[in-house]
């Protein structure tokens, strides 16, 4: 179901225009998760809300 959700996720942000999914950010040396892994669950609960 994981895998099903995150496609689902994927798509509608792609739809949205979300152009980088993936970028990373750094900041003094510590690795921050990709945009797609803070905000999938948002986008697939709250489709209309979380992207921006």
């Amino acid at each position: 179901m994981r895998k099903y959700l995150r496609r689902i996720a994927r798509h509608r942000m792609e739809r949205e225009g979300v152009r980088r999914i993936n970028r990373t950010r750094e900041s003094k040396g510590r690795v921050f998760p990709s945009y797609f892994a803070q905000h999938w669950r948002d986008v697939v609960h709250y489709p209309k809300r979380a992207v921006r």
